[in-house]
């Protein structure tokens, strides 16, 4: 993920200045300078024949058609991307890498072009950057905006019915008055008591 991270600046950086024309200030000059060296120093991406495609990557979607294509993230060079998909696609398309990691609370959008694609089973398709790619951060939302309902199990009747609308508050009065209608025939009863 580290990886990836570096390359979404450099892609971003690089894109920016090279393609767009947009000037970059001293310090992201600096910056892509740095990412560049770091780089060159990694070497020659591994050959497309040496990438196991059995071996389980980074989790990814790529846009396919109307929908999405779930993929595993194989290889990554700061020229091509490699994903191991259940179906290949068109040389030539264009397409959305999307990859989040939910322990560091990061995502990142990569634009790409499909190189190539191997109809093999895992088949490999390989991308090449093609456009501004981003990184956000997203977050659970805070407590009081959101409430599954899965986490209210483990409270009592009480409890939920402190923390639920005023509505809700008559119910422990109702129930008292639903059971006093009749008491004499307990099956005719809406509620039975315990």
């Amino acid at each position: 993920m580290e990886k990836l991270d570096f390359l979404v600046r450099f892609w971003d950086l690089r894109v920016r200045y090279e393609t767009l024309g947009v000037p970059l200030n001293k310090v992201e000059r600096l910056e892509l300078l740095s990412l560049l060296q770091l780089l060159a120093a990694g070497g020659e991406p591994a050959p497309v024949e040496a990438i196991d495609a059995c071996e389980r990557g980074l989790p990814v979607q790529l846009t396919a058609g109307s929908g999405f294509l779930a993929g595993d993230l194989k290889d990554l060079s700061p020229d091509r991307l490699v994903i191991g998909a259940v179906g290949p696609l068109p040389t030539g398309q264009r397409t959305i890498l999307y990859v989040a990691d939910a322990v560091s609370g990061v995502e990142y959008s990569v634009p790409c072009v499909v190189l190539w694609s191997k109809d093999d089973e895992p088949c490999l398709i390989g991308l090449a950057p093609d456009g501004v790619p981003t990184r956000s951060e997203f977050t659970l939302p805070t407590s009081g905006f959101f409430r599954s309902p899965l986490a209210m199990l483990g409270q009592s009747l009480t409890t939920r019915h402190r923390a639920s609308s005023s509505h809700f508050r008559a119910l422990p009065a109702m129930k008292a008055s639903l059971t006093a209608v009749e008491p004499t025939n307990p099956a005719r009863s809406i509620c039975t008591t315990t």
